[in-house]
């Protein structure tokens, strides 16, 4: 079945082997692959996500801290993904900046 949160994201409730019923935030169920095929169910994980953007819509981490209370790092390099981040998702810490092989990056918002 699908949720609509306060912020009108859309999620899917579902059935997570080893957790029960919980509301999933990813675009093509990433968060519940990984879960039940890594057995990542355990309660206190840590984890990082690099573009991760608003940290609602598409998220493949909300999942993790929502219903087994992980902790993470959001990485985000727009500016304003980073501030929405930092509002809807306080418990994670939020880098805002990009992960990269060389120092010098040229950005490109498309």
């Amino acid at each position: 079945s699908t949720c609509n949160d306060a912020s009108g994201v859309t999620c899917r409730i579902q059935d997570v082997k080893g957790v029960g019923r919980a509301r999933l935030f990813s675009q093509c169920g990433q968060d519940q692959y990984v879960a039940e095929r890594f057995g990542l169910t355990e309660r206190g994980g840590f984890f990082v996500e690099m573009g991760a953007r608003d940290g609602v819509d598409d998220s493949n981490t909300k999942f993790f801290e929502e219903a087994l209370g992980w902790r993470g790092l959001l990485v985000e390099a727009r500016p304003a993904f980073a501030e929405l981040l930092s509002l809807n998702r306080p418990r994670a810490h939020v880098l805002h900046g990009a992960i990269a092989r060389h120092a010098n990056c040229t950005f490109h918002d498309v």
